[in-house]
């Protein structure tokens, strides 16, 4: 077989590993939450880590070892499939998939180990473009449950076409070996033709319904029949349950969360309106209106209706924009279910993508401006990732796109006591932004009420309900709105605020209107925004500091992050106990000295590459709009590049590849922020940050390489799996660091922090590339 021909199967497990944590990080994202979605990429580096220590144990011939891991590989991600649908408990789940990239990993290493080190590089990074490609495509036409089956034909149907090709197996071993893989691709074959024509094998059907869940996702769904559809793509998967008891109607569920609905007719009123002979549009809660005769209004979210019907009964239709950030909701509500939604989309033709940019764009004012429960996860009252959509920065665009009696309307659903403190956070963020606009009093610019509370359609809903239980979810019918105005809420303006409320609106409680009505706990809050001391809310450990773009997460309103602090702890204790274990293996028959140096060196460039790499895929989901479209692609980009960089490795000196990363990740960092105030198209901005993540990569490309030179020079050359191991060791834990430093001290800090790290490793690869020229010129 010829040589070049052997490292394409390099590049055809390294596609498969980016496709694969891509679709893992994607489903674990949908069935959990985006913490544990991010521990798929720790366990997917832990597992690199420990098939490279392992692959300095291998001593067989590569045909042989290739079949081998393409069966480990299948599988581990069946048993990781079957865990993950069935078993759900996240250590198990951790165990499987660091099993699944085991495998592929241990053979990658292998031929580093037994080639050259920059060839082999380079197929393995083409290896990373090509599953970025193939990524968006599949999603482009299947769903995750397809492009796992997929996977599961192609992992052993490579290392069955290798092992057929081989020159040094006999002929009974290849039909043992066709017999055994093939049974996988026959397999995996009708299973994918089942799933495809039947959908009978949809995540929602397979899930385990009763697990121990605190969040109620679609897998409380009982009956399975209830599946109407299912959509998915990198942006988010939607899915469309019918209701047995209510004929016609449709749940709509975002990322396996039940957050919106609609039918052919509109909603019934409550019984207060009804006796008021208050007609729709009146009785949405939501939607505040009447300062203003036809408003000019941005929908923020168009969503599955939304407030879609109720504004379009406020104002023509040439007077209403609006933007949703999935393509498959607007094919939902456009096309597929059109007629079933009644029509709620006629005459809205919603722009697909980044609403702060679609923003940004536009030189006209609006009078209202709707945030609807716009968050990364279910509500405020969830934990969840960046949320770009309530930070200071968007704030401030909000405000500087309003009319004379604009205002920003938001509607949240709290359903805990973490719900109301992070709705603190995005007040005290308002108000700041209103005091930077010259505000003279910014309380009075809010208005804030609640419905389903104390009175009106429901009892009251006491926020000490327990996860888990009937009384915790019927917290669902809590809910909070609140409108910020641009100026003052005073003289005609809060004569036609008062109406709303008075009149339209009576069943719902108003917890805040400066000097008019203050009820509890909000009016205490205001008033300790005006003395400027938040500390009353210390007993609650309250995160009292603004939501800004370098630490956009409104959701965590608690200084702690319980959901990361265990994860951190385990990840600790794993890089304690297998860096140990690298250590020894690496100085053990070798140069103690060089050992250390090398050890230290490769766990040094670990945690900088994965510091920087997560603090790209915080920051750049404000530009590719989601987490899994940003994993693919900035993972994807990072691959490349430094695969690239590494080709240039003896040509570009350490020092001087730092001193270029500095600024260059710096400026990648910052650059989304800086782009949406610049107003550059969405485009133009995708286009600046492929380019800004890609010259960071090829950057940090440099010094992996340079190290396994050097650990060459010193006859350490078997010593490479150690190396590999350590880094992606290091990387593992340097993953769960970086998010939580992200989240505690801001992107930023933790940029900073890895770039330092990255000045230490080019000074010290120099000094030990110095000494060891200098000392071989001696000896000459």
């Amino acid at each position: 077989m010829k040589q070049q021909g052997r490292f394409l199967y390099v590049t055809a497990f390294a596609a498969l590993l980016l496709l694969l944590e891509t679709v893992l990080f994607h489903m674990v994202d949908y069935l959990f939450d985006y913490f544990s979605a991010t521990g798929v990429i720790s366990w997917a580096v832990l597992g690199i880590g420990l098939g490279a220590f392992a692959a300095s144990r291998i001593h067989g011939d590569e045909d042989r070892v290739y079949l081998f891991c393409s069966i480990g590989a299948t599988l581990s991600l069946y048993l990781t499939s079957f865990v993950i649908l069935r078993y759900t408990v996240v250590p198990l789940i951790a165990v499987c998939i660091s099993m699944l990239f085991f495998f592929p990993v241990m053979f990658i290493t292998l031929a580093f180990k037994r080639h050259p080190a920059d060839k082999v590089y380079l197929f393995d990074m083409a290896g990373a473009g090509l599953g970025v490609v193939i990524t968006v495509t599949l999603y482009t036409f299947l769903r995750s449950e397809g492009i796992l089956l997929l996977c599961l034909v192609a992992l052993p149907l490579t290392g069955l076409i290798r092992f057929t090709r081989s020159t040094t197996a006999s002929r009974a071993s290849k039909r043992t070996a066709a017999i055994i893989t093939g049974s996988f691709v026959l397999l995996a074959g009708i299973l994918f033709v089942i799933q495809v024509s039947t959908d009978s094998l949809n995540l929602i059907r397979l899930f385990r319904t009763d697990g121990p869940y605190d969040v109620p996702k679609v897998y409380d769904v009982k009956d399975p029949d209830r599946i109407a559809r299912s959509y998915d793509s990198l942006v988010g998967r939607i899915d469309l349950l019918t209701f047995p008891w209510r004929p016609n109607f449709y749940c709509v569920c975002y990322n396996g969360y039940g957050n919106d609905g609609f039918g052919p007719t509109r909603p019934p009123e409550y019984n207060y309106f009804k006796k008021k002979g208050i007609r729709w549009p009146s009785a949405d809660q939501r939607v505040l209106y009447g300062l203003t005769n036809e408003p000019r209004i941005f929908v923020i979210g168009a969503a599955a209706r939304g407030v879609t019907k109720s504004i379009k009964k406020l104002t023509p239709l040439e007077n209403i924009t609006t933007t949703e950030i999935d393509p498959s909701i607007v094919k939902l509500m456009s096309h597929d279910f059109y007629v079933q939604s009644g029509k709620a989309y006629h005459g809205l033709h919603p722009i697909i993508g980044n609403a702060l940019s679609v923003l940004k764009s536009m030189d006209h004012k609006f009078d209202l401006i709707t945030l609807i429960n716009t968050h990364s996860g279910r509500t405020i009252g969830y934990h969840s990732g960046p949320d770009y959509l309530h930070t200071r920065e968007a704030y401030r665009l909000y405000m500087d796109h309003l009319s004379e009696n604009g205002y920003v309307n938001f509607e949240e659903r709290p359903f805990n006591r973490g719900g109301e403190l992070a709705i603190y956070r995005m007040i005290n963020t308002m108000w700041h932004v209103l005091r930077e606009r010259g505000a003279k009093d910014p309380s009075r610019h809010f208005f804030i009420w609640d419905w389903a509370a104390e009175r009106g359609a429901f009892p009251r809903i006491d926020l000490s309900y327990v996860p888990g239980t009937e009384k915790y979810r019927r917290r669902e019918l809590y809910y909070k709105g609140m409108i910020v105005t641009r100026e003052p809420i005073v003289g005609k303006r809060l004569e036609k605020l008062l109406y709303w409320q008075r009149n339209v609106v009576g069943g719902s409680r108003v917890l805040y209107l400066k000097g008019i009505l203050e009820y509890g706990e909000m009016s205490d809050f205001f008033k300790w925004l005006d003395k400027g001391d938040l500390s009353a809310l210390d007993k609650d450990d309250f995160d009292a500091s603004i939501i800004t773009n370098d630490r956009p997460f409104p959701s965590l309103s608690r200084n702690s992050v319980p959901e990361l602090g265990n994860l951190l702890i385990y990840s600790a204790a794993i890089f304690l106990v297998l860096g140990l274990m690298c250590l020894i293996g690496t100085i053990k028959g070798a140069d103690k000295k060089h050992g250390l140096m090398l050890v230290l060196y490769n766990t040094l460039i670990g945690f900088g590459y994965f510091f920087i790499e997560i603090m790209l895929l915080q920051v750049y989901q404000n530009v590719f709009v989601s987490p899994s479209m940003t994993l693919v692609l900035v993972l994807g980009l990072m691959l490349i590049s430094s695969g690239l960089g590494g080709v240039f490795y003896s040509r570009i000196r350490p020092t001087l590849a730092a001193s270029g990363l500095i600024p260059l990740a710096l400026a990648a960092v910052y650059a989304p922020s800086a782009m949406l105030w610049l107003n550059l198209p969405f485009f133009l901005s995708k286009v600046a940050g492929v380019i800004l993540v890609g010259a960071s990569g090829f950057l940090m490309g440099v010094f992996f390489p340079r190290g396994l030179g050097l650990a060459g020079a010193w006859d350490m050359k078997s010593k490479i799996p150690y190396f590999f191991a350590i880094n992606s060791v290091a990387g593992s834990f340097a993953v769960v660091l970086a998010l939580y430093s992200g989240i505690r001290f801001g992107y930023s800090l933790t940029m900073l922090t890895a770039l330092t790290i990255y000045a230490m490793s080019a000074l010290m690869i120099e000094r030990l590339s110095y000494n060891e020229e200098k000392h071989r010129a001696g000896f000459a």
